[in-house]
């Protein structure tokens, strides 16, 4: 899911999509913090499709030397179709549980180098919020998600393949809970 800003109540722990899958388009705390999609509603609302799904379109979006990398990338959505249905709410309406589907193809460029690569990112993710502005992300990648110093992975922003659950916390602190498959930095292959 490609990269995003997230609803006010998301954009309290992150930021966009990485995350970074079909929902890479999550992030944390504004633009350049990508991540997984997670929260409420869709920044650009179309007519929900059939079973409650919604268009969640993923958006370009840099992100800064020495955040997830040590230089300045870029990320160019290619292809997008991502998708959102929120299943589950609180007593006031906000989303409690979401899931996120669909295709999404992206471009990253190294600004310094111009090295560039592309990723297909069309995983699925389910996304658990909690009251206090953290949330769970159960993801079947590939899915892009960014992780910044302190996190439990080495900050970078990593498709993970196969069966993953990251927690981010409410101060936007990400740990990976369940790793079930691959991580691929592609901060590594943006230096070529």
């Amino acid at each position: 899911m490609g990269r995003r800003s997230l609803p006010a109540r998301a954009s309290r722990t992150l930021g966009v999509v990485v995350v970074a899958t079909v929902l890479s388009a999550v992030a944390v705390r504004a633009t350049a913090d990508p991540t997984p999609p997670p929260s409420a509603t869709p920044a650009v609302a179309a007519a929900p499709a059939p079973g409650g799904w919604e268009r969640y379109p993923a958006t370009d979006f840099t992100s800064a030397a020495g955040d997830l990398c040590r230089f300045t990338f870029t990320s160019t959505v290619l292809f997008d179709q991502v998708y959102v249905r929120t299943t589950k709410t609180f007593a006031d309406g906000t989303p409690r549980r979401q899931e996120y589907v669909g295709p999404l193809v992206v471009k990253l460029t190294n600004t310094s180098n111009n090295a560039s690569i592309v990723r297909d990112l069309s995983g699925r993710a389910v996304a658990r919020y909690a009251r206090d502005g953290s949330y769970t992300l159960a993801i079947s990648g590939p899915v892009a998600v960014g992780f910044r110093q302190g996190d439990s992975l080495k900050r970078g922003y990593y498709v993970l393949r196969g069966q993953h659950v990251v927690r981010f916390a409410a101060d936007g602190t990400r740990t990976v809970l369940v790793d079930r498959g691959t991580e691929e930095n592609l901060c590594r292959a943006l230096q070529t």
